[in-house]
């Protein structure tokens, strides 16, 4: 059997997934007096996104890339949406609520769609 090497595509799908599995471990709404990490904010969801080209990387095996690139912009379109949900307004100043945590997930998603891009073990077709 023949051992493949990992390509830096997939060294940065897999990092980026890593990242968005501790972003959920950080705050995702911080406030003064309010903190919530990334499961009560039901943060879990964005890893669904992700799980296909992770897995694909982890394995080494070919995955498609209209598939993945697909569920990681929509991830991404979901993730500007929700920090952007997250701004109040505080005394007439409008302060983002959005925590480091939510942060990183973006950052992860947008690393991710990178790696996936970058993979040239990747399938073109259907």
């Amino acid at each position: 059997m023949e051992s493949k090497k990992y390509l830096l595509s997939e060294i940065i799908i897999l990092i980026s997934s890593a990242i968005g599995l501790l972003s959920l471990f950080m705050p995702w709404v911080n406030l003064a007096f309010l903190s919530q990490n990334g499961f009560a904010q039901q943060g879990y969801i964005f890893l669904v996104v992700m799980i296909y080209p992770a897995l694909s990387a982890y394995k080494k095996k070919s995955s498609n890339k209209i598939i993945s690139i697909i569920t990681l912009v929509i991830g991404l379109i979901v993730m500007f949406a929700y920090i952007s949900d997250k701004s109040v307004d505080f005394f007439g100043a409008s302060i983002s609520a959005a925590g480091s945590g939510a942060y990183a997930m973006l950052l992860a998603l947008i690393g991710a769609l990178v790696g996936v891009i970058m993979n040239k073990r990747v399938n073109q077709e259907l």
